[in-house]
């Protein structure tokens, strides 16, 4: 961490644990919440790079930086062709 503190810039999230609402099952396998925080910035759910949540009418996603931190950016990126599926978030 203490790159991160010198460059005031780094992933806080990687590898950290994360949860969501539900798994959804795509091509025959789950795309858990962990997928997120893997620290690749693929976007296909063919390279086991997404996490992707079941449908609901609420949906929900988190992750557990592991320590109280100051945030000053996050990043949210979905697959290329569902764009729309960001919305209404809160941070």
């Amino acid at each position: 961490m203490l790159c991160c503190l010198a460059l005031r810039l780094c992933n806080a999230a990687i590898g950290k644990a994360a949860y969501q609402i539900s798994d959804a099952f795509e091509y025959g396998r789950p795309y858990p919440a962990v997928l997120a925080t893997d620290g690749t910035r693929i976007t296909s759910l063919q390279a086991d790079s997404c996490a992707v949540s079941g449908v609901a009418a609420d949906p929900w996603w988190g992750v557990d930086l592991g320590a109280w931190m100051t945030v000053s950016h996050v990043v949210l990126s979905t697959r290329k062709y569902n764009i729309h599926y960001i919305a209404h978030v809160d941070v």
